[in-house]
């Protein structure tokens, strides 16, 4: 599969670049006109991605939308670290078609999900090919997509690029020209031809067309630029813990297109990293090379010579004898439906001019560190500079990015691993609107990709903002809780562990409810920290597994799991200034076919079951909640120096853990006597961060031989205070596992909606406590 340099070139037409670039599609600054497999990130309205100036200027008002609550300016940076690269994910989420008869249907759900849903096999994804990608910048999986994925694909991608050629040839024209006017002058195809003809680029050098951001549009698309199976794989090959989707495009060479010179992607993008690679789709068979095959073609080991776009401009001697700079060349060809093609972000690549008309569809990663660089972040004249080739592509998003700082956008969204953040209904109206498409069928598609972040078919966490004080200052109210779903979380089985097979799925869910002044502060500190902190104590016992037996090792997890809600605690003592305020903590981890659940405070976490046969829910565990007014709770406070105060009769107030100091004043007044921080005063009253009680569930007990599905919940006391456990779990159930039943992201808002109504019954609507709820399906 190797060819020397020189021969490629020369049949290529590119043994003289002195003499023939001019012959070439050029922009002003003497570069080609069109770089294949990856170009940037479009950031394009909702009806379409497309590259025309007029997409551009038109912005959607989601995109316009900044964030607006705590949890969208969540410091989650500090999990990345964390999360390890493995493991499967995600039951597979149900898509319906809102689309009229007659319409192109980009809404059908034409790709299986099983596939999608997993990580690759590990011999698809073995050390010698993570080698070779690392040795040469690229390599091949074959078979990695099955044909009943790829061919449905093909059909929808066909159809979106015929829908939106005029606007390939606009981007063509700009990208030629170096000016938005002069394409966006550019009404018919055959203007933007002209156009090209004046530019000195005749219309059939163009190397490709282009279409960006698909997977904006096109759900088809969408499934597979951020299924768990490329996204775990663009993990592993990078060797880095969490990556975002970037991009994704549509290139068609027509028959007579001219060849896609050499270029690297990772020079167009705006990210400082050389943490970026693309999975290269063809979406029919590519012949051999000498058939005349148009897969890509690379220069090994090209990712790693940095000298050359250090030291030499495109137009730099260098490029001229890039057969003598690098003595090797590969390709992957032939190349079956299913195959795919891996590059590195700097790996140089073309691909030869076409004979037969080829389809190829490609997904681009990025770390998930990656920081975007200033000047492409930076403004001159009121226009984003940046490289003139893609700048267009990314404009929309990266002016609302500080460079040089880890960032999250909805635009380049993490999907390895699976973090899901809390929208709040309280002040979020852009989630409020998503969620009334969702429950209406109106626009179901758009619905989830815009709440994708916060939760999907079988898993989601909502919360909303409380109501404290005076009413008329509502919008300056701050919501104290924090959550987080992880899946799958950083914990590394090996085969001898208990918690190995049964899919392996790894999975947190994890609620925090801040109280008192900073108590989110120290709500978000737990938030970030836990994960962390936990891993670390799992992995650590997993580390031992061989030398201990099962009923050790689940020992040994449940110790670990209480010494990780201390540790916080005291970490938190040290790292946060002022260290003041106090947050519960809940959580349920599953490790395999184990399921280990802990509770600091009065937040609580739940299991239970739905029968699909009955659509009955049972619950059959909850923790306890550590209020003051507990017996056994109030014994060891006042054992420990503090007392509870008990409400006056009469008193709409609760049970509260209070001390008195030399003066006679009273300090405290907190109705939870388990939680992390309050450090002014926990030692004093007996106020503990360890867990009551950390319990283990064996799932296997509960699901062999019925239909029962399981499902995990936590809450906060916002939401505890004002309904039955009983009923919040038949609505969640349902939400998971009922065929006709509601989204679990609408069952969760139902959840909300009726304690608030609960709320405002009860206190006139003067006051309502912040409430959050996550669930997840518990599966093997």
């Amino acid at each position: 599969k190797a060819e020397d340099m020189g021969s490629l070139i020369d049949r290529l037409g590119l043994k003289k670049v002195e003499k023939d670039a001019s012959e070439k599609p050029k922009k002003k600054n003497g570069r080609s006109a069109g770089k294949e497999d990856t170009g940037t990130d479009e950031i394009a309205n909702d009806s379409s991605p497309s590259s025309s100036t007029a997409g551009r200027s038109d912005k959607s008002d989601s995109r316009k939308e900044k964030p607006k609550s705590a949890f969208e300016d969540m410091a989650w940076d500090s999990m990345l670290r964390a999360i390890t690269i493995q493991q499967l994910v995600d039951i597979a989420s149900k898509q319906k078609s809102t689309t009229a008869p007659g319409v192109i249907d980009y809404h059908e759900d034409v790709a299986p999900r099983c596939i999608l849903d997993q990580t690759a096999d590990t011999d698809l994804l073995s050390l010698q090919l993570q080698l070779d990608y690392a040795k040469n910048g690229h390599t091949v999986i074959p078979a990695f997509l099955s044909s009943d994925i790829i061919m449905p694909l093909r059909t929808k991608l066909v159809e979106y690029s015929a829908s939106r050629t005029l606007d390939a040839y606009r981007q063509k024209v700009e990208v030629a020209s170096g000016s938005a006017e002069v394409a966006v002058k550019c009404t018919t195809i055959e203007e933007c031809i002209n156009a090209l003809h004046g530019l000195d680029v005749p219309a059939d050098s163009l190397p490709f067309l282009q279409h960006f951001n698909v997977w904006k549009v096109v759900p088809a698309a969408r499934r597979i630029a951020k299924s768990t199976r490329l996204a775990h794989a663009a993990a592993t090959l990078l060797d880095v813990p969490s990556v975002k989707l970037y991009q994704d495009s549509i290139f068609h060479k027509r028959p007579g297109d001219g060849p896609t010179p050499w270029h690297s992607d990772a020079r167009m993008a705006p990210f400082d990293t050389s943490k970026m690679i693309t999975f290269w789709v063809p979406l029919q068979p590519i012949p051999s090379h000498e058939d005349g095959g148009t897969g890509l073609i690379f220069a090994d080991g090209s990712h790693s010579d940095f000298a050359l776009p250090y030291w030499n401009g495109l137009d730099g001697h260098e490029y001229a004898r890039l057969e003598e700079r690098y003595t090797k060349i590969s390709h992957h060809m032939p190349l079956e439906v299913g195959d795919v093609t891996v590059h590195a972000g700097w790996t140089l690549h073309c691909a030869d001019d076409a004979v037969d008309e080829r389809y190829a569809y490609a997904v681009t990663y990025v770390d998930a560190a990656a920081e975007v660089r200033e000047d492409a972040a930076t403004t001159v004249n009121g226009e984003i500079r940046g490289d003139d080739e893609d700048k267009w592509s990314y404009m929309d998003w990266v002016g609302e990015v500080n460079p040089r700082r880890l960032f999250r956008h909805p635009s380049v969204p993490v999907v390895w691993p699976k973090l899901l953040l809390p929208k709040d209904l309280g002040v979020d109206k852009g989630a409020v609107a998503a969620l009334a498409d969702l429950r209406s069928g109106k626009d179901l598609e758009g619905a989830l990709h815009r709440l994708d972040c916060a939760g999907k078919e079988d898993a989601a966490v909502l919360t909303m903002t409380g109501l404290k004080g005076d009413s008329k200052k509502r919008s300056s109210q701050i919501n104290q809780d924090r959550a987080v779903i992880l899946s799958p979380y950083s914990v590394a089985c090996p085969s001898e562990s208990p918690f190995s097979g049964y899919g392996q799925k790894r999975l947190l869910v994890g609620i925090f409810d801040g109280h008192n002044a900073f108590g989110e502060a120290v709500a978000q500190f737990t938030c970030d920290e836990l994960p962390n902190i936990l891993a670390d104590k799992l992995n650590e016992v997993q580390r031992r597994c061989s030398d201990l037996t099962t009923a050790q090792v689940l020992e040994e997890t449940m110790v670990a799991v209480a010494d990780s809600f201390v540790a916080v605690d005291s970490k938190g003592r040290v790292d946060l200034d002022p260290p003041s305020g106090g947050a519960t903590a809940t959580a349920v981890i599953q490790l395999g076919k184990y399921v280990f659940v802990a509770n600091c405070g009065d937040s609580l976490s739940c299991i239970a079951t739905y029968s699909k046969s009955t659509g009955v829910t049972e619950v059959i565990y909850t923790t306890r909640e550590d209020k003051a007014g507990l017996e056994e709770e109030r014994q060891r406070i006042e054992e420990a120096g503090g007392s509870v105060r008990m409400p006056d009769e009469g008193s709409s107030d609760v049970p509260r853990v209070v001390g008195v100091d030399e003066n006679g004043e009273m300090f405290g007044g907190i109705a939870t006597t388990r939680s992390i921080g309050d450090w002014e005063f926990s030692e004093q009253l007996g106020i503990t961060p360890e867990p009551n009680a950390v319990d283990g569930v064996d799932l296997t007990d509960i699901t062999e031989g019925n239909d029962l599905q399981v499902f995990a919940f936590c809450f906060s006391d916002g939401v505890g205070d004002a309904m039955r456990i009983e009923d919040i779990a038949a609505v969640v159930g349902k939400g998971l596992f009922d065929d006709n039943g509601p989204h679990l992201l609408t069952a969760l808002e139902d959840v909300l909606r009726e304690a608030k109504a609960v709320w405002g019954k009860d206190t006139g609507k003067t006051y309502r406590d912040d409430m959050t709820i996550a669930a997840s399906a518990l599966s093997l």
